[in-house]
């Protein structure tokens, strides 16, 4: 989960990540600022999710991928993260959580006011 403790956020932000809720969190605020800089949308959310994908897929080798320009600050600043972080299995399970979390607080409620805006198909 991102919810660390206040004191510890700058120094995450920084870099100095000591553990997998702080992982999160670090994951988490870049694609918030992702998200803000490029407004929200489904096509923003897309993107910064294709980049998470691609560290799921092959946390390994993610990095060879050619990602679109608009995308290499927010994968220059997440994948050289999962990359480093000494175990793999926590690296993946930390992707997982930051999209559900993802997808509980921001995805969803977005989903829900663009279904009531423009129709629900599911009805």
């Amino acid at each position: 989960m991102p919810y660390i403790k206040q004191e510890r956020r700058k120094a995450v932000e920084g870099g100095d990540i000591k553990n997998v809720g702080e992982l999160n969190y670090y994951i988490t605020m870049k694609i918030l600022g992702y998200v803000k800089e490029k407004g929200e949308s489904y096509a923003t959310w897309c993107d910064a999710f294709s980049v998470l994908e691609m560290a799921r897929i092959r946390p390994m080798d993610a990095k060879i991928f050619d990602y679109p320009d608009r995308l290499h600050e927010l994968s220059n600043s997440i994948l050289p993260v999962l990359h480093l972080w000494p175990n793999t299995c926590e690296a993946l399970a930390t992707i997982a959580m930051v999209e559900q979390e993802f997808y509980r607080r921001r995805i969803g409620p977005y989903e829900s006011r663009k279904a009531e805006e423009n129709g629900d198909v599911f009805t």
